[in-house]
């Protein structure tokens, strides 16, 4: 499939990406434990709960891991310096050559109901505009989760988002000036925002320091003890 094309209408693949230094939380979190499961654990059994391909960025296969999924390594011609989730995400649609959703590996509370619920927006998308200027010619690249602060404020959320494989361009040329946040996607032509319902905002927490970890945890216990919808499959 050609990279000017927006992407399949069917998503089968969900990128893991699982690179990060994690300083602020001073040990690699894709191996913190949230309700007695590693962070990447977690995540890629949503992934593999929705029926989709798991592949993880970032990192070689754990010794100990049991799970099916694929492990790729971020790119070192994508800027190995620089690196990223922008850098993982270019790796992924590269090697995939199709589009696929994308999650962080510090989002431990996310669901199978809540992630599908985007890919069907964004598939839903794509059949919409497919139908209007022919599928081929369909301008969506991304849909982004996005959440609400306290102050109303839309937030974009890249590591909750589906990628098309026509957005590689727009990656390749952030990485060439030196731009990380992906934040700035927003806005652009072809990336769509998608709304997380308000009351399943929780599940979109970035556990990235110790205070975002007691949170999780404290969720979890809400969790369980039914405080809280958990979502549904696909």
């Amino acid at each position: 499939m050609g990279e000017g094309h927006s992407a399949r209408m069917k998503i089968e693949y969900g990128v893991v990406l699982a690179g990060g230094k994690s300083k602020r939380m001073g040990r690699d979190k894709a191996t913190v434990e949230v309700g007695g499961l590693k962070m990447l654990e977690r995540v890629t059994g949503v992934v593999a709960e929705l029926g989709l391909k798991v592949v993880v960025v970032g990192r070689e296969r754990p010794v100990e891991w049991k799970g099916q999924a694929e492990f790729l390594i971020d790119d070192a011609a994508a800027g190995e310096a620089f690196g990223g989730p922008v850098v993982g995400i270019i790796t992924a649609l590269e090697r995939l050559r199709e589009g696929a959703v994308v999650l962080g590996c510090d989002m431990p509370l996310i669901t199978a109901g809540l992630v599908g619920e985007l890919i069907r927006a964004h598939e839903e998308g794509i059949l919409a505009e497919g139908a209007v200027a022919g599928a081929s010619h369909a301008r969506r690249l991304v849909t982004m989760a996005v959440t609400v602060d306290e102050a109303g404020r839309e937030r974009g959320e890249p590591m909750l988002a589906v990628y098309g494989v026509g957005i590689l361009p727009v990656l390749r040329e952030m990485v060439r000036a030196g731009r990380r946040s992906l934040q700035g996607l927003m806005g652009r032509e072809g990336v769509v925002g998608w709304r997380v319902p308000a009351v399943r905002e929780w599940e979109v927490l970035n556990v990235n320091d110790a205070d975002g970890l007691r949170r999780a945890e404290e969720l979890v216990r809400g969790r369980e003890r039914g405080a809280f919808g958990q979502g549904g499959g696909r």
